[in-house]
């Protein structure tokens, strides 16, 4: 066998012009004409309206390549990733296949075209005179504008002289905790019979060959079983290790290597169960034997034009995911299956994954293949772990094509869980059934990239047009009024966006846990964006976190604590919750500061949690201090400390709503240190209470250990901050903000410029 790798460098033509551009593959033409500084950003102002008309003439994708020495090969086959359109192949002028389908590999035999010396390969894009968004705009919340015509995924040449690996299988069974045992079925197209063949398989780990099978090749199908003993279990993010095993196939004839394939595996099972939990029947998450709470976000397309997406976006996103302790990542159903390497990147990082089915406007045949080769191409990754049909139903799609793709995810049950409908058990958070969808900005920074200084008005046009759903503004404001005095301007709108919609997402999802709720899991929506605007997204489409990223690591986290209050008691109600796998022993603290930022009442309570649980209520009574302060006077903070002292989470609760508190100037001070060559520590202590302040850089990016949190008085907090490109402290100084929700309220020319303190000598 052998591989001629034809991605990289192409060239692409406008129809009936003969200027060429040149264009990267995988990418698409928008993508490559942007770099090229042929066309203006997409997504500035309203130019994404324009970008269409690109797509009204017909493209080529063109690449010459030099082959050589293929005459001795019985089969020459032309792989391609998948294509962002329909589209034509040609090789060497002569068409060679029509592609109807979108995002979906394509293989052509072109062993009677292909042309020793130089060749030419082309891809051809007809017009769209009706351009339709391949991706949902009700349900991904990004515009419907038509994908650009891209080559999507790697292309290359494959060359066989005697056999090929049409597909390889992988099953496990973990028999017990001593021994795994591995199912691989090879099924191979054979050319020449005069030579005899030989399949061997392996299993590797980390270099290391643990267990091999090398046997004749008589049939076209061929079952194969290794045992890994003591195997290495994959586990979800914050639960464990994700280690990675790799299975390997080989069609041998005497010491040469006909054909190859490669899939990497993780070993763990995963299943759901009825249980009996505070009285009730209620269904769980169980990986591995242990219970899991899903703790997940929604996934979208990361760009409009998937095709130009690298692996380092897909890192970053998924590695932010991990950080802000999501053990899950909801792929909606209004995108797509998902290049390989996010995938690969949700193995590596220990993130699970639920697919939709997508069904969009597929006819049934369609439908039916599509999935089939979506199963048949995912199915081996550890990560993947929950396959969720509801979209069938919604779509009208018979009652014969759920059956056969619910019986092909069964047919690999240790990997797989099929879900034709939503378990009540697991809650959609900011989805917008039972409640407005709360969006909200990025920041003031981000904006400038998209909106131009007369467009930095929440009503202008521009500004609307970067909106996820038509009712944003509506429900934002009305959301502002039910729970915040109105934003004095444009960037405090920015902030407060962020700060309710955060806010939205944790009082839900707190709310929940604390009734005892939902004890299967949360996923809310959702954790990133299609192309720059206001969304529910925690994470903007820079990549850059919004507050509820920071919320969500708080409220996420293996160990938490949430206080509810109840007026009609007159008591608070503390609750710890313990997502992890031992048991916690510790004591929840909590103290009541007035907004003058002395202290009414502190005390703690010794508390104990069992894995995956929550702690019996912790109450006190508190209507004695707000009957002699007021409501709106007065905050609750509550710590979780572990058994040394240590604190694990904190929160707050509130007496009144947001707009009613009498917030006072926060009287902060900021003390600047450098912590390392590009990095600096600010120690920040406020004498008044701090309402979910956070910290910036003005006019530079930078990754900040955290923000957006509450402060009580006297109590310093301290931030690692990292510029993206270095500066020297005097610079650091003066660009360095601090802002509170205070100052979202009132009209200040100063907002986020307080300044640090005096240099240390």
């Amino acid at each position: 066998m052998r591989k001629i790798d034809l991605s990289g460098e192409w060239a692409i033509f406008k129809a009936s012009v003969k200027r060429s551009y040149s264009a990267y593959v995988p990418g698409c033409i928008h993508g490559s004409l942007f770099d090229d500084d042929i066309i203006e950003d997409p997504f500035v102002g309203r130019n994404l309206e324009d970008m269409d008309d690109l797509l009204q003439s017909a493209w080529r994708y063109e690449k010459v390549f030099v082959t050589d020495g293929l005459s001795g090969y019985v089969r020459v086959c032309l792989c391609f990733g998948g294509f962002t359109a329909p589209a034509e192949i040609l090789l060497n002028g002569k068409k060679i296949a029509e592609v109807e389908e979108v995002f979906c590999a394509v293989e052509v035999d072109v062993k009677e075209f292909v042309r020793s010396g130089k060749n030419v390969l082309s891809v051809k894009f007809p017009s769209l005179q009706n351009t339709k968004s391949h991706f949902s705009g009700s349900e991904s919340g990004i515009p419907e504008v038509a994908q650009s015509f891209g080559i999507w995924g790697d292309v290359y040449l494959r060359a066989y002289s005697q056999v090929k690996i049409l597909a390889v299988s992988v099953e496990t069974d973990l028999k017990n905790s001593s021994i795994a045992s591995i199912g691989i079925t090879i099924d191979t197209e054979r050319y020449l019979n005069e030579k005899q063949l030989e399949v061997m398989a392996r299993i590797c780990y980390k270099g290391n060959i643990l267990s091999e099978r090398r046997c004749l090749l008589e049939e076209s199908t061929h079952k194969i079983k290794l045992d890994v003993k003591n195997p290495q279990l994959w586990w979800p993010a914050s639960m464990g290790d994700q280690p990675l095993y790799e299975v390997t196939v080989d069609i041998l004839v005497g010491r040469t290597c006909l054909d190859h394939v490669a899939k990497r595996i993780g070993l763990r099972k995963f299943e759901v169960r009825e249980e009996i939990i505070e009285k009730r029947k209620t269904k769980r998450f169980y990986i591995n034997g242990k219970p899991l709470l899903l703790k997940g976000a929604e996934w979208v397309p990361a760009d409009l034009y998937i095709a130009r997406l690298t692996r380092v976006e897909y890192a970053h996103l998924v590695k932010s995911a991990v950080i802000a302790n999501i053990n899950l990542l909801r792929v909606c159903g209004g995108g797509v299956y998902e290049n390989d390497c996010f995938y690969n990147l949700c193995d590596e990082y220990g993130i699970c994954v639920w697919q939709d089915v997508l069904v969009l406007d597929l006819t049934e045949k369609s439908l039916e293949r599509e999935m089939k080769f979506a199963v048949n191409r995912l199915k081996h990754h550890p990560s993947m772990v929950v396959w969720y049909g509801g979209a069938l139903s919604r779509k009208g799609v018979s009652a014969s094509v759920k059956k056969k793709f619910a019986k092909l995810i069964r047919e690999v049950e240790s990997h797989l869980i099929w879900l034709p409908e939503k378990p009540d058990e697991i809650a959609f958070v900011n989805e917008g059934a039972d409640a407005p969808v709360i969006s909200g900005y990025s920041k003031p920074s981000e904006i400038s990239r998209y909106l131009s200084a007369k467009e930095r008005n929440v009503g202008h046009p521009t500004c609307r047009f970067h909106m996820s759903y038509k009712d944003d503004i509506k429900n934002m404001y009305s959301a502002f009024n039910d729970n915040f005095l109105m934003p004095v301007n444009f960037d405090s709108v920015l902030w407060l966006s962020q700060i309710q919609q955060a806010l939205c997402v944790k009082w839900s999802v707190e709310q929940q846990r604390m009734q005892g709720s939902a004890a299967a899991g949360f996923i809310f929506n959702r954790l990133n964006d299609g192309w720059p605007c206001c969304s529910p997204s925690s994470m903007d489409y820079y990549g850059f976190w919004k507050a509820m990223h920071y919320m969500t690591r708080r409220f996420f986290a293996g160990l938490s604590v949430s206080g509810e209050y109840d007026s009609d008691s007159g008591q608070v109600s503390f609750y710890a919750f313990n997502d992890n796998q031992k048991p916690f022993k510790g004591e929840i603290c909590w103290s009541a500061s007035l907004m003058d930022g002395s202290i009414v009442t502190e005390n703690s309570r010794k508390v104990s949690v069992a894995p995956v649980s929550r702690s019996k209520p912790v109450k006190i009574k508190v209507s004695e201090f707000i009957k002699a302060h007021g409501a709106s006077q007065m905050v609750l903070w509550v710590y979780l400390n572990d058994d040394q002292g240590n604190k694990v989470s904190w929160n707050v609760v509130l007496f009144c709503k947001p707009f009613e508190l009498s917030l006072q100037p926060s009287r902060m001070r900021a003390e600047i240190r450098k912590f390392d060559e590009n990095s600096y520590v600010v120690t920040l202590t406020s004498q008044t209470p701090a309402m979910w302040a956070w910290v910036t850089l003005d006019g530079m990016d930078a990754v900040y250990s955290d923000n957006f949190f509450c402060m009580e008085p006297a109590k310093p907090i301290s931030v690692k901050i990292t510029p993206k490109k270095r500066i020297k402290l005097d610079q650091f100084r003066q660009c360095f903000r601090i802002g509170s929700l205070r100052d979202t309220w009132q009209e200040k020319s100063g907002l986020m410029q307080m300044r640090s303190g005096p240099k240390k000598r």
